[in-house]
């Protein structure tokens, strides 16, 4: 999140947020409601069927080759330059320390 603020996005983590341990549902709903893009490793949200469409605020899902801070860094500045250009309402984007792709 601090990559985020840093880039001028009003980013807050589920921990920050006091929403730590709650079911993905749950929060998909919290995040639907305050329209803020949920950025995740949890690959159950590449469903489109249920993450995109109209009215959904966007989800950005990490898949990274190996799990690391550098790998997470890479796909974080990926997202970001792709936001220059792009907007992950309604989508789900797929980020990785390559590339950012569009669903």
């Amino acid at each position: 999140a601090a990559l985020l603020r840093t880039a001028g996005l009003d980013a807050a983590t589920v921990d920050e947020q006091g929403h730590a341990g709650i079911d993905d549902d749950a929060l998909w709903q919290i995040c639907a409601s305050e329209q803020r893009v949920l950025l995740t490793m949890d690959r159950r949200f590449l469903d489109v069927r249920i993450y995109a469409g109209d009215g959904c605020p966007g989800c950005v899902v990490f898949r990274l080759g190996v799990e690391s801070r550098v790998g997470q860094l890479a796909a974080a500045a990926r997202v970001l330059k792709t936001l220059e250009t792009r907007s992950p309402a309604g989508r789900v984007w797929v980020a990785t320390e390559t590339r950012v792709r569009l669903r």
